[in-house]
């Protein structure tokens, strides 16, 4: 049984048009993406390994902006797992045998960086919670719709904006079949 940790990065900006998250999944610094092989363009794991998940905010210190971004909070992150019909599978999602969804809910205190070459300043918060890789083998589909209130001023009002984020990775856990 492996006992590798992964590291789901989830990233957006205070100010971004679109609702796509930008994710990397990475462990020992390596990306855990598949690019050639039986598992190319998924995300490979096996039974025991551990995700941990931490969301970034970045903003940009643009003096044509409107907006002086203050901070955020995170609403919830809401994990959806499609199991792949090609075989039968015994686990709804990798991480839960009779659970399709996972909400992580439970986030720590922001660390805030700011970078002088570009400008930006990044928010970052990791979640407390610990997703586990239980079944042994299958292959999903998983959305990921993160929730967040964006504190800023704009104008000189104090507002808050919800918005809401996705992503969509493939996961294959062991041999991508279950073994029952």
């Amino acid at each position: 049984m492996s006992t590798k940790t992964h590291f789901l990065h989830l990233q957006f900006d205070a100010e971004q048009l679109t609702q796509v998250l930008q994710y990397s999944i990475t462990s020992g610094g390596k990306p855990s993406k598949r690019s050639a092989g039986r598992y190319s363009g998924s995300y490979h794991f096996e039974k025991g390994d551990a995700i941990e998940i931490s969301v970034t905010m970045t903003s940009m210190g643009d003096a044509s902006s409107n907006m002086e971004v203050e901070g955020y909070s995170i609403a919830g992150l809401d994990l959806i797992c499609q199991p792949h019909t090609k075989q039968l599978q015994t686990y709804l999602s990798p991480y839960d045998k009779n659970q399709a969804s996972c909400q992580i809910n439970t986030w720590g205190i922001p660390k805030e960086t700011y970078d002088r070459k570009i400008d930006m300043t990044m928010r970052t918060i990791a979640s407390l919670q610990t997703l586990s890789i239980a079944s042994a083998g299958g292959q999903w589909s998983l959305s990921g719709y993160l929730s967040v209130l964006i504190e800023a001023v704009i104008d000189g009002i104090s507002v808050t904006t919800p918005r809401v984020f996705s992503f969509d990775p493939e996961v294959i856990v062991g041999t991508g079949s279950d073994p029952h």
